[in-house]
């Protein structure tokens, strides 16, 4: 019995030690990105768009920027200003790349804002989100959409939940 215990733990051993590790290489291609936001811009949330071939970012100002692929800002928006006159954007989601429209989570009173990008407005649809709980200091953070299933997920900072 001891023969064969001295035997595994050769084994691990020698199973361990002979072991290499190696580093995994994010998938696809690392480039350089150097976006050219003005000084204090905290951006909250970003987005590629491959119709507009732009990144989107916004800034839990209130403000929504348009980068070209090189980070060089194409146009910032006005202040966003939901249903209540002052956003604090946390999020931003695609359903589809085909359309001018982008949805923009306000972290408190929870809300999505749909924002036409073409445009370059709100076109005035808001989705309050009943029953989320949070505050101004810990309320919606994220953002993204399931195309497969056709729904939005929302993280909440106050709860940890989705």
């Amino acid at each position: 019995m001891k023969a064969m215990q001295r035997f595994f733990a050769v084994l691990i051993i020698f199973l361990v030690t002979s072991a290499q590790v190696s580093a995994v290489a994010f998938p696809g291609n690392a480039v350089p990105f150097n976006a050219r936001l003005q000084a204090g811009y905290e951006p909250s949330g970003v987005i590629w768009h491959g119709r507009f071939q732009s990144f989107f970012v916004i800034w839990d100002n209130g403000y929504v920027t348009q980068l070209d692929r090189n980070g060089n800002s194409v146009r910032q928006s006005g202040r966003i200003l939901g249903n209540r006159g002052v956003t604090d954007l946390e999020g931003i989601a695609v359903v589809d790349e085909q359309s001018n429209l982008i949805y923009l989570l306000d972290e408190y009173p929870q809300q999505i804002i749909e924002f036409d990008v073409n445009a370059w407005v709100e076109t005035g649809r808001i989705w309050q989100l009943q029953g989320m709980l949070g505050n101004s200091k810990d309320g919606a953070e994220a953002l993204t959409y399931n195309k497969d299933r056709g729904v939005f997920y929302v993280g909440s900072q106050y709860d940890g939940q989705i």
